[in-house]
């Protein structure tokens, strides 16, 4: 089993990746902002190429809009 992480902060990343390590020893982390979709696309192709696939991908992150999710435009989700 291997772990891919990514986030904007170096320095919280590898305190994970060291604990992630410890069983799962080719874990890698990615330093982005994948609030920038042309780097987000970099980041999966990269991890894909790293792992040779992916078996499960959590999305704990977002973007703030401080409106309700109706109000949005399909321009502004995208």
């Amino acid at each position: 089993m291997s772990v891919g992480l990514v986030a904007r902060r170096k320095d919280r990343l590898e305190e994970v990746l060291d604990e992630c390590k410890a069983t799962a020893p080719e874990s890698r982390i990615w330093a982005a902002d994948l609030g920038d979709l042309e780097l987000a696309e970099r980041v999966a192709l990269e991890a894909w190429d790293t792992f040779g696939h992916v078996d499960v991908l959590v999305n704990n992150a977002g973007i703030p809009k401080r409106r309700h999710v109706t109000d949005l435009t399909y321009d502004e989700v995208e």
